[in-house]
């Protein structure tokens, strides 16, 4: 009994580690889900300069 409630609470805790992030995703695997997908221009405090920043977020 010990055991499966060991292995119940492990396959718990791991099951958070297989979610697919959409926000990683690229401009066209975005579009085709049916997400948003952002581009802002943000400041790089370290080198001073502008970087295009992009992810794909819900709608």
């Amino acid at each position: 009994m010990k055991n499966f409630l060991l292995i119940g609470v492990a396959m718990a805790l791991l099951s958070g580690c297989f979610n697919e992030d959409v926000s990683s995703w690229s401009e066209q695997e975005c579009k085709d889900a049916g997400f948003k997908f952002e581009k802002q221009e943000v400041m790089n405090y370290r080198s001073g300069k502008l970087e295009i920043r992009t992810k794909c977020t819900e709608k």
